[in-house]
């Protein structure tokens, strides 16, 4: 037995909290079309279509065309898993509050800024208008992201699983898991430049300029190796497999 500090038992425990709390449908009320309702809060199309956005301009800014038999297919696949993760979140927050657990804005905001360092405050707020992404919103997934870590920790307090429990976990659900692979083009400003929004337009000018590579058709890889300021670089901006 050894203690497992990842989300195999994370996951566990929000499906056995989601087939106690979820009620899935297409309902209506007299405002807004209700997609799901968790413990009492309902989930509405509008929210529903405002994350599906975001996912999708994230792809449609690496070129993909939402077009035919496989577009169809991702956009079908986008709104079923935005509408897990909108469930998953709700859990989340009603789980934190049944244990007390809170997050101070000025938690947030102190990641929010330590998320936008790297690239500066201009080339930052440019990338998250390209993906459709406010402040507000990202200040919202931070927050949602510190009280699951925070709840994660509470929850899995002297808790072991064994590698056999994992296996038999894995074997039992892995035709639910959806498999990611996600790619990047990291482009940073020079920290060290004597004009910092100077640098920042150019960093900006240069994104802007690979978009448009991608958008007649380059490489995207190749682009990554040329291009990236990180590790992933050598390997065409690949971040890795992940799964939902």
């Amino acid at each position: 037995m050894r203690k497992i500090a990842g989300r195999a038992l994370w996951g566990m425990l929000v499906l056995l909290v989601l087939a106690a709390l979820v009620f899935a449908g297409g309902c209506r009320s007299e405002k807004a079309e209700v997609v799901a309702e968790v413990n009492g809060i309902k989930l509405t199309r509008d929210q529903l279509d405002q994350r599906v956005q975001q996912y999708k301009t994230m792809f449609e800014l690496q070129g993909f065309q939402f077009d035919g038999e496989e577009g169809r297919e991702i956009l079908a696949l986008l709104e079923r898993e935005s509408l897990n993760q909108l469930i998953m979140e709700t859990v989340l927050q009603e789980e934190a509050k049944k244990h007390n657990i809170a997050v101070s804005a000025e938690e947030v905001q102190a990641s929010y800024e330590e998320m936008m360092a790297p690239y500066g405050e201009a080339v930052f707020k440019e990338i998250l208008r390209q993906q459709n992404v406010t402040e507000k919103q990202l200040k919202k997934d931070i927050e949602l992201m510190l009280l699951q870590d925070r709840l994660f920790e509470k929850i899995t307090a002297g808790v072991t699983v064994g590698e056999d429990q994992v296996k038999e976990y894995y074997e039992a659900h892995k035709e639910d898991l959806v498999q990611y692979r996600a790619s990047h083009i990291l482009i940073r400003p020079d920290q060290e430049a004597e004009d910092q929004e100077e640098a920042n337009r150019q960093a900006k000018a240069k994104a802007e300029a690979l978009i448009e590579e991608l958008n007649r058709g380059a490489d995207f890889a190749e682009l990554a190796k040329e291009h990236s300021a990180d590790g992933s670089a050598a390997n065409g901006g690949d971040l890795g497999q992940y799964f939902t």
